[in-house]
């Protein structure tokens, strides 16, 4: 209305609405802005009206004005506003004359407005505002309940109503017990609890109720709200940060709450992982990393699957995959995943059976590129290392004969006879019937050849 900038407002059906509701809200300079713009904003009777709501004291406790003077100079307007009412100034126009009765607190007016109030609490903060402009905020309680009986709301109170009822009565249990029913979700009950609790509210109520305690209070509502949200597929991480924030139980139901998320895709189980790395919840990362890899093992993905054994430094699944590996490669003849295998490094110390795993892959990859005397002395190193399983004896036995026929001498005797004791010691092994004599043959010619070079060498 005001930026049509317009005499003659009145013309609009919602004028007067507007200016009695500005009026019951306190805004003055608005109610005067718009009575300026009625077309007989020049008359008297207007200009009377102006007058008094621009001597009217407004109470400003930063100015330093003591309350007694504040409160003479407030009688002394109001019974000058009482006056001119007695005088009938302002019955030539009736909503003036209204409004006039209004800001002095007459009972019959307060009648006629309240229909313009909506909510008891609208209705209040005007009666207080022209009636009680110093009240203290321990009387808020008893003029609320007084507002509420004006209004005849005693039996509509919606949960919102209690909720304000109960925070001008100071009933800060009440107030929280409201919020409880007033919402299904734990977001408000639990910000607004957190509040009270860190400005110091709750805890002053430790020394009036027994057996309370403020610390429990808050924790209990943002443990709640926190649970909730790790359900949500989304918001879980944020329900760690409200769970971060309860120091006597938060980290208990983060390590119970973290492996129940839904991880669907390596990219979340990627994050739950690293929330549980972040809280060093070793047994959360160990069960995360186990699971991921069982699932990539079932899919075939056996390098997927050792990736994430390493990252959960879990020795037994770590050396279950390596068996995995190995078995493997009896059956096909080849070794997957060498990228992984190539940048092992000190990660192959999470168990034996990773250890000679990763040392077979050297082994194998020496032979490859025809680094035979190398190859020959890692094949050495593992015959007489305790580390080789049971199965795979066999295998490095075979892989032995290139090597003792190699054109190159790539043994020297006393690796022959590493050789020749490992393989009497295995010689009942079924997958060796068919080998054991090429493998007596050419340990044999190979003990020939070396000590022969040795002896000349001793010469």
């Amino acid at each position: 209305m005001l930026a049509e900038n317009n005499i003659g407002l009145e013309a609009n059906p919602e004028y007067w609405n507007t200016v009695l509701g500005a009026l019951l809200q306190g805004r003055i300079p608005l109610v005067r802005a718009l009575l300026k713009q009625h077309s007989a904003s020049d008359n008297s009777t207007f200009r009377m009206v102006d007058q008094i709501l621009r001597a009217m004291p407004i109470f400003n406790g930063a100015s330093g004005t003591p309350i007694n003077e504040f409160n003479m100079q407030w009688r002394h307007w109001t019974m000058d506003v009482h006056s001119k009412i007695d005088a009938k100034l302002f019955s030539s126009e009736k909503n003036l004359d209204l409004m006039t009765r209004l800001i002095v607190g007459e009972e019959q007016a307060w009648i006629e407005i309240q229909d313009y109030c909506e909510v008891w609490y609208a209705y209040l903060a005007g009666w207080l505002f022209f009636t009680e402009p110093t009240i203290k905020s321990f009387e808020l309680g008893q003029f609320a309940k007084r507002s509420i009986n004006k209004l005849r709301m005693n039996n509509h109170l919606k949960q919102l109503d209690k909720v304000l009822l109960a925070a001008m009565d100071f009933d800060i249990f009440q107030v929280i017990k409201e919020i409880q029913n007033m919402y299904d979700n734990g977001w408000f009950v639990s910000h607004l609890t957190d509040l009270l609790y860190h400005c110091g509210r709750l805890v002053d109520l430790e020394k009036e109720v027994p057996d309370f305690s403020a610390e429990k209070l808050r924790e209990s509502f943002i443990l709640d709200y926190g649970t909730s949200l790790m359900g949500h597929k989304s918001l879980w991480q944020v329900g760690l940060t409200y769970l971060d924030h309860c120091p006597n139980d938060g980290l208990q139901i983060i390590e119970l709450l973290l492996p129940r998320i839904h991880m669907d895709t390596e990219a979340k189980a990627q994050k739950v992982l690293r929330e549980a790395k972040n809280r060093e919840l070793t047994h959360v990362v160990q069960s995360v990393c186990k699971v991921q890899g069982m699932l990539s093992m079932r899919r075939g993905r056996l390098g997927n699957a050792l990736s994430w054994a390493l990252k959960s430094q879990d020795g037994p699944f770590t050396s279950f995959l390596a068996d995995k590996y190995l078995q493997d490669y009896i059956k096909s003849g080849r070794l997957g995943s060498t990228d992984l295998l190539d940048n092992l490094g000190s990660g192959m110390l999470v168990s034996d059976r990773l250890i000679f795993l990763g040392k077979y892959y050297e082994f194998h990859k020496l032979y490859q590129n025809g680094e035979y005397r190398e190859a020959a002395a890692l094949l050495i190193s593992l015959l007489a290392s305790k580390i080789i399983p049971k199965y795979f004896w066999y295998v490095l036995l075979i892989e032995s004969i290139p090597l003792l026929e190699s054109a190159d001498m790539v043994f020297s005797s006393n690796d022959t006879f590493t050789i020749m004791h490992c393989l009497e010691e295995k010689k009942d092994l079924p997958e060796l019937n068919d080998k054991i004599e090429i493998l007596r043959l050419a340990a044999a010619r190979n003990l020939s050849r070396a000590l022969t070079f040795e002896a000349q060498i001793n010469e």
